[in-house]
């Protein structure tokens, strides 16, 4: 049942897309985006 083929996003990559939308709606850098990322997953 269900879509067998479906696909997974591993919300755990934070992907240049994902940066570039996150820097246009934001007032972060690139860096600290990476940074708030990291520690997003520690928590």
């Amino acid at each position: 049942m269900g879509n067998k083929s479906s696909s997974k996003v591993n919300s755990t990559i934070l992907t240049p897309k994902a940066i570039q939308m996150l820097k246009a709606n934001t007032n972060f850098s690139e860096e600290q985006i990476r940074e708030w990322h990291v520690g997003f997953l520690r928590d």
